[in-house]
């Protein structure tokens, strides 16, 4: 018989790998998430959008997060928020860190840039909650899912693994149902 030790080692080295591989979002993602968290960490106030879009890769981006292939946009989320009938803020939400290595991009691991009449004026999820109306984000987060979800849909029509799309779907509608729970529980 052979050396027990060997099995043993091929499993440790396995185990190795696969704990690597669900660590970090591989390479390409290391390079967006820092390029990411450079460009937020270099804005100030008053910027312009066009100077702040051009801090960001703004294309599409596949990474390697929990040994699964995951879309990341650049910016991965905008948002519209009504401040009043004649006038909206943008918010871009940008990756910009992996809190959880589970394949897929949530709240929490995006960087928020908002804009008013096309300058720069805060930065943080935290930021948005504090400046705008609860019920404006909730609808401009509503309508900012609702179009994330049809864009999914139109790929999951070209895609060759709609078993994963269905299950972004739902992480996606969880995430927003989650959120809005929040939101109406700190309303009362």
């Amino acid at each position: 018989m052979g050396n027990p030790r060997i099995p043993a080692s091929i499993a440790l080295l396995f185990a190795l790998l696969l704990s690597a591989s669900c660590a970090h979002p591989g390479a390409r993602g290391e390079r967006l998430l820092a390029r990411n968290q450079a460009a937020l960490d270099g804005l100030t106030p008053g910027m312009s959008r066009a100077e702040v879009v051009r801090r960001f890769e703004t294309r599409v981006v596949f990474v390697r997060e929990a040994g699964r292939r995951v879309r990341v946009a650049n910016p991965h989320r905008t948002l519209s928020i009504e401040i009043d009938p004649t006038s909206r803020a943008e918010a871009l939400f940008y990756y910009v860190r992996t809190r959880t290595p589970d394949g897929v991009v949530t709240d929490d691991e995006l960087g928020a840039v908002v804009f008013e009449e096309g300058r720069l004026v805060g930065v943080g999820r935290d930021w948005i909650e504090r400046r705008y109306a609860p019920e404006a984000v909730r609808e401009a987060e509503r309508r900012a899912i609702e179009l994330e979800l049809a864009q999914r849909s139109a790929r999951r029509a070209r895609s060759l693994d709609p078993v994963e799309e269905s299950f972004r779907d739902a992480v996606a509608r969880g995430n927003y149902l989650f959120r809005l729970g929040q939101s109406l529980s700190g309303m009362r």
